[in-house]
């Protein structure tokens, strides 16, 4: 592999293939074996790279199956962020910010998952850079902000940047389902049923789909979440 990717990407992994090479001066064997040592495949052809480290294998055929990452994808911009901003509660901590024009540490806890002190160390660490700065006084009080948010929305190709509050969708649609699956509700009328499916409503899930951030979960009334799964569809 290290050879078929010195091959495609030049220097970068030419030294690990030669060092291999080295390695492997020695009467060619099998590359794939069974589990009582036999050679397993049938050998139609060489693979001359393999036979250059003494292995004897079919020729390496790619699969085709690797796509182009989509850059301009909605639902990538958080995994873009982690790559320029690191596996850490920066990326999260960071969407967060470029969705509200200031949070407080709480907020961006709430929303991405993290602890309060990760996001506390992240914002600190932040607000040392030009990137974030922050007003209000006290841990509890003071809230963060972006001080240029549309430049880091220019290094990246995707047109929204909306980090919808999964947990609270779940817990909707969690909501939901306990309460058709309750056996007790196949006696009711439909009259009943209906007024149950009101009462979930005004208690709980419509608060908790409005406050998700998905758009298309943001049901204004009980009788709409008879078409929950078209809107589910459009998520």
């Amino acid at each position: 592999m290290a050879a078929k990717a010195s091959d495609q990407q030049g220097r970068k992994w030419q030294k690990l293939a030669n060092d291999l090479m080295a390695l492997r001066a020695h009467e060619p064997s099998c590359m794939f074996w069974d589990l009582e040592q036999r050679s397993a495949g049938f050998q139609l052809e060489v693979d001359e790279a393999a036979m250059q480290y003494g292995l004897v294998r079919n020729p390496y055929l790619p699969s085709a199956k690797v796509a182009p990452f989509p850059l301009s994808d909605c639902a990538t911009i958080l995994l873009q962020l982690r790559g320029a901003f690191g596996l850490s509660a920066r990326a999260e901590t960071i969407l967060v910010l470029l969705n509200q024009e200031a949070c407080k540490i709480q907020d961006i806890a709430d929303r991405s998952g993290y602890s309060w002190k990760s996001i506390q160390d992240v914002l600190t660490e932040l607000c040392a850079t030009p990137l974030a700065a922050t007003h209000g006084a006290g841990k509890r009080g003071r809230s963060y902000f972006l001080t240029a948010p549309e430049k880091i929305k220019a290094l990246f190709l995707v047109s929204s940047f909306r980090f919808p509050r999964w947990p609270r969708a779940y817990e909707a649609l969690a909501t939901i389902w306990s309460t058709v699956a309750n056996p007790r509700l196949a006696s009711l009328s439909e009259l009943s049923f209906q007024s149950e499916m009101l009462r979930i409503y005004d208690a709980e899930v419509g608060e908790m789909f409005f406050t998700s951030g998905i758009d298309e979960l943001k049901i204004t009334s009980a009788d709409e979440m008879a078409f929950l799964p078209e809107h589910l569809a459009q998520v």
